[in-house]
């Protein structure tokens, strides 16, 4: 590999000219297929190389007329020794190339403002889930309505990521460098464990972790702002009233968005019809306040679709089901 950039400047400019030998080709070729950056900014240079193909070059200036223009203003001035004319000659790759090392000269601020660290974000729409592979290895699961932000390498003292919605973060662990994980809110910091952050808008931020331990605490520059420690199992919920409030992770489907499977243990089918409206992203009516209470037990498999575990419920609870208008209702069947 060439040891300078000064050296990569060269071989392009004669691979544009093509005067390269075949191993000055093959090391161009091997810094080309090192680093995206590096195409990026070659297809730029030969972008503007055959641009100059386009360009007039074939004016001549009358240089004998201004020549001679000069000589005469300078004439009556002592000791100057009278140069002979020449005729200059154009030659349209010498001025070719003569352009492209203009540029070339300014070429290294270019190559560096391309390899600046790009900011990347992914957002999901409604019944979207994406799953993210950030540079430093940590994995990303986003839920539906959700916007994830990062720059391109994730390099600095800390690995900062910004989400508004929710996410299941798998993180990479690195000693020296804390993940930190910014809602419009709340921060929070981990050295390498799983978890979950629920951001919605308008909703209280949950922070629920599955393994390893994380800092939490309210968004500050505050550095003794106080911070809550979670360890694997439990959760905290920031409320609206800048409260924090830890508690262990009960509902068996805080996951449920991510590994579609829905589980029910004897619970009142009010909460199974909650659970299944924030699941599906539908509104669910219990007509019959009367079965609110009816306790249900059973699970859902393998991303079970609305209308499958409808009929389950219903045939369980002796109830039945429509759609009216986008609406789902549970009622009493008709004797």
């Amino acid at each position: 590999m060439p040891n300078t950039f000064e050296d990569i400047e060269t071989l392009i400019a004669r691979e544009l000219e093509n005067t390269l030998s075949a191993e000055e080709q093959a090391t161009l070729q091997a810094w080309l297929e090192a680093d995206v950056t590096n195409r990026r900014y070659y297809d730029e240079l030969r972008k503007t190389w055959e641009l100059t193909a386009t360009t007039n070059m074939d004016y001549i200036p009358d240089t004998n007329r201004n020549w001679e223009k000069f000589r005469q203003q300078i004439q009556s001035q002592p000791d100057i020794t009278e140069m002979p004319v020449r005729t200059i000659s154009p030659y349209r790759n010498v001025l070719r190339i003569a352009a492209t090392l203009l540029l070339l000269a300014g070429a290294a601020t270019m190559y560096f403002i391309l390899r600046e660290p790009q900011e990347i974000i992914i957002t999901t729409a409604a019944l979207e889930k994406k799953e993210v592979k950030l540079p430093d290895g940590s994995k990303v699961f986003m839920n539906q309505h959700s916007r994830l932000r990062y720059t391109s390498n994730l390099t600095g003292t800390e690995r900062a990521v910004y989400l508004e919605g929710e996410a299941f973060f798998d993180v990479a662990h690195e000693q020296a460098r804390p993940f930190v994980v910014y809602t419009n809110s709340t921060q929070t910091q981990v050295l390498g464990t799983s978890f979950d952050i629920k951001a919605y808008d308008a909703q209280p931020v949950e922070v629920a972790v599955l393994s390893g331990k994380v800092a939490v605490s309210r968004k500050t520059e505050d550095k003794s702002a106080t911070r809550l420690v979670l360890t694997k199992g439990r959760k905290a919920i920031f409320k609206t009233d800048k409260q924090m409030e830890e508690i262990a992770i009960a509902d068996p489907n805080f996951m449920a968005w991510k590994e579609n499977v829905l589980r029910f243990s004897n619970v009142p089918l009010r909460d199974v019809i909650s659970t299944l409206s924030s699941y599906y992203n539908v509104q669910i009516i219990i007509e019959d306040s009367a079965v609110a209470n009816y306790d249900y037990k059973g699970d859902f498999f393998d991303a079970p679709k609305l209308e499958d575990v409808l009929d389950v419920i219903a045939t369980a609870a002796d109830l039945s089901w429509v759609k009216e208008q986008g609406q789902y209702k549970l009622r009493r069947k008709i004797q």
